[in-house]
């Protein structure tokens, strides 16, 4: 045998022996979601000239289009001695839900490995497992408002779910897991903790557990309430918010005869009670000028202003020929005699009604006391 072909037969039959595809002793791998660019994954070493190459395989959630942009966030390096599989750029989560609405939680790596001198492929899978990272807190939506109205009903929801958000994507679930009310120190009167509370923790459910009434709460200055609002994570990072209560007035109360005597302002526990009383003279026609306490006048209980009409309704028992002998301004409340009476008498009359806007509250009366002489 030719010696050079000897040594030819031996050299290649010793390659072929020294070269193979390296076994790897791990099935899977973790990786953090926030590891940066560069960072390595694992590595396979070389024996020879096998050449080794990888893509993604399918999962239940990535396939399609998905898979093929996400193969470019692995390479895989080889250097004299081993192939090294690291990251091209991060696998972050909560970009790739913005980029592909998956929410990422594992890679399938196939790994394919060639010898130099057959066809055959030895293919490896390697389950790459994304650990997410708490990275964002609980957000709240800007300038929190709430506007309540004064009639609404203890228990009832006033806001069905706080506006947070959290920008961290759980693959395991809800990332946000309670709200909670907390006193509002800057100003202890107008905290609003007593008159609300969160139903429902998790979904930061607000109800009324207090009325609150606009004419109880405006001598105080405290119909602008305010709630110390917080939200926490799965992972207990929590942020605070002050969420801005309008207490809206309605028109729930009556009207109120009022004179100069009475309390500058509207007291629900300490009321008006006026009765309006003349003295005039038999035969007299005109304007009701001199009454007592003062004229007639009224005003809107409920501070909303609505204007307010006056009418005179006929005292219960008595005949309509004696009504009949005045006329009121519905406007201004002005009682006029415009028809004389002849002979001493002492009339009643009654007024007066707001616009018809609650039915049930509409209505305030006061006495008029008219005593006719010589």
């Amino acid at each position: 045998m030719n010696p050079k072909t000897s040594f030819c037969l031996q050299h290649c039959r010793c390659t072929k022996t020294a070269e193979k595809c390296a076994s790897l002793d791990f099935a899977s791998k973790e990786i953090a979601e926030n590891a940066p660019e560069g960072t390595p994954l694992f590595e396979i070493p070389l024996t020879g000239n096998e050449i080794w190459e990888y893509k993604l395989g399918p999962t239940e959630r990535v396939d399609g289009k998905p898979l093929l942009k996400l193969q470019g966030y692995l390479k895989l390096l080889r250097s004299a001695d081993k192939y090294e599989m690291v990251l091209n750029q991060p696998l972050d989560i909560e970009s790739i839900y913005d980029s592909f609405r998956l929410i990422l939680t594992a890679l399938v790596l196939k790994l394919t490995c060639k010898l130099s001198y057959t066809s055959d492929l030895k293919t490896v899978e390697v389950f790459l497992v994304i650990k997410p990272i708490n990275e964002f807190a609980p957000k709240f939506a800007e300038n929190l408002k709430l506007n309540v109205p004064e009639d609404s009903k203890v228990g009832s929801e006033v806001f069905s779910r706080l506006p947070a958000t959290d920008k961290d994507v759980n693959p395991s679930g809800r990332e946000l897991a309670r709200f909670q009310l907390w006193k509002y120190i800057p100003a202890a009167a107008l905290d609003g903790i007593d008159y609300f509370a969160i139903s429902d923790p998790q979904q930061g459910s607000l109800e009324l557990q207090k009325a609150v009434d606009y004419e109880t709460l405006h001598p105080a200055g405290a119909t602008m309430l305010y709630l110390n609002v917080s939200a926490s994570d799965v992972h207990g990072i929590t942020t605070f918010a002050v969420l801005t209560v309008q207490v809206d007035n309605v028109d729930d109360l009556p009207p109120e005869f009022y004179h100069p005597g009475c309390p500058q302002y509207i007291s629900l526990s300490k009321p008006c009670v006026v009765a309006f009383e003349a003295e005039v003279f038999v035969n007299y026609q005109g304007p009701l000028n001199r009454l007592f306490p003062g004229r007639v006048q009224a005003r809107d209980m409920d501070r909303l202003n609505v204007p307010i009409v006056y009418n005179l309704e006929e005292t219960p028992g008595r005949g309509t020929e004696d009504f009949e002998n005045f006329s009121i301004n519905k406007t201004t409340g002005q009682i006029d005699i415009v028809s004389p009476f002849s002979h001493p008498q002492i009339i009643r009359l009654v007024l007066v009604r707001e616009p018809v806007l609650h039915p049930c509250h509409d209505r305030a009366a006061a006495v008029v006391l008219l005593a006719f002489s010589f």
